[in-house]
């Protein structure tokens, strides 16, 4: 039993960072197109 917890524990750990993860990256990626596309229309 208690290692069956741990397993599951330890299964919904990688799963919640691994979202972390895609969600921080997401952000980040959009956040730096967004800055790229500011500094070509300001240049114009």
């Amino acid at each position: 039993m208690n290692l069956f917890v741990n397993t599951s524990v330890g299964i919904v750990a990688i799963a919640f960072l691994t979202i972390e993860t895609a969600f921080f990256w997401g952000t980040f990626l959009t956040k730096k197109k967004r800055g790229v596309y500011f500094l070509c229309k300001t240049n114009d």
